[in-house]
């Protein structure tokens, strides 16, 4: 029983840890009637796309989203939106170093 219980303690908090589900990839960001929503699928030159860290289907953690419309962000981010430290690149080259909250 001692054994077991060193064997499913360690599974456990392993399982709920918020690594878990972590992964990297890329996503596509589409524009439904309920808002956003992020795909695994898509073409970069219609849709937005993030490349980067990603935890249960959404962009989390260190990653860029390119916009078709030249919009770039290199920096963190927090379930689906830029937050965290990050540089924001406007369509005529503006650009924005510093810290970004909920998008």
């Amino acid at each position: 029983m001692k054994h077991l219980l060193i064997l499913i303690i360690p599974s456990i908090l392993l399982l709920t840890s918020p690594l878990f589900g972590q992964e990297t990839g890329v996503l596509y960001q589409y524009r439904t009637s309920t808002g956003l929503q992020w795909k695994t699928f898509g073409d970069g030159k219609v849709q937005p796309k993030y490349e980067g860290e990603i935890i249960y289907g959404e962009p989390n953690g260190q990653g860029i989203y390119t916009n078709p419309d030249g919009r770039k962000y290199v920096g963190k981010f927090k379930d689906g939106e830029y937050h965290g430290h990050g540089t924001y690149i406007s369509p005529d080259g503006d650009m924005y170093v510093g810290e970004f909250s909920n998008g």
